[in-house]
């Protein structure tokens, strides 16, 4: 437990006891044995962050802190947990959250600094993985990534994940995951999806007569394998 003064105050030991509740109800609930051993950094994260805001402000608390200063935590470490499974868990509406991680952003700047790319690749991995493919798809998903990402670092790692998956199955030759599937692990919405492919993978890859992702996927393949080197896919 980490300790400001002396003497620590009833009031912090009852914030730390809701802290600690808050995290092992997460891990309970979402069924992480790997984060089970990261309660002091992420106790040590939520401190950081709280710190700086001011004390009487609402956002102080565990009930309205816990819930950003989590996706926060878990976004930096690579862990892929579905932003509207987390809302849902914790009954807190989207435009609150928005809300709170804006607030929580003006007094942790340094949020907007982590290494993406890396956040990206490993969420890629961990959608990929969940639908048991072989180590040959996740070498492709790399060779896609370092392709394509580019343009894609403006984008949230969620969405650029699900791109980069998408492209890779496409370009692999797999049929038997759906976009709508891809999407769901990364807790987007497949038109989200569609709209960033159209807006920023298409234009790249030059593809003639572009209609719509899903009559185009076979177009779409034709230039990622001519982008990239990919290694053959026989089986999931």
């Amino acid at each position: 437990m980490i300790v400001y003064d002396s003497v620590v105050t009833v009031y912090e030991r009852k914030v730390y006891k809701e802290l600690k509740a808050f995290y092992f109800d997460f891990v309970s609930g979402f069924k992480t044995k790997d984060t089970v051993s990261r309660f002091k950094e992420f106790e040590e994260f939520f401190y950081l962050v709280r710190n700086r805001i001011e004390p009487g402000v609402k956002y102080r608390n565990v009930n309205n802190l816990g819930v950003v200063v989590l996706y926060m935590f878990l976004k930096i470490n690579c862990k892929l947990v579905p932003l509207p499974k987390l809302l849902q868990y914790y009954q807190l509406p989207y435009n609150d959250f928005v809300t709170g991680l804006k607030k929580v952003l003006s007094y942790y700047p340094e949020y907007q600094t982590r290494d993406k790319k890396n956040i990206v690749e490993a969420f890629v991995r961990c959608i990929l993985t969940n639908f048991h493919f072989r180590e040959n798809v996740l070498q492709n998903a790399s060779i896609v990534l370092n392709r394509f990402y580019p343009y894609l670092q403006q984008t949230k790692e969620e969405v650029s994940a699900a791109v980069i998956s998408e492209l890779t199955l496409i370009a692999s030759g797999v049929t038997t995951v759906i976009t709508k599937e891809v999407c769901e692990q990364a807790g987007i919405q497949q038109s989200t999806l569609v709209r960033v492919v159209g807006r920023e993978i298409v234009p790249r890859l030059k593809i003639p007569n572009y209609s719509t992702f899903a009559k185009s996927s076979q177009l779409i393949k034709k230039k990622v394998e001519q982008s990239c080197k990919l290694l053959k896919v026989n089986a999931t």
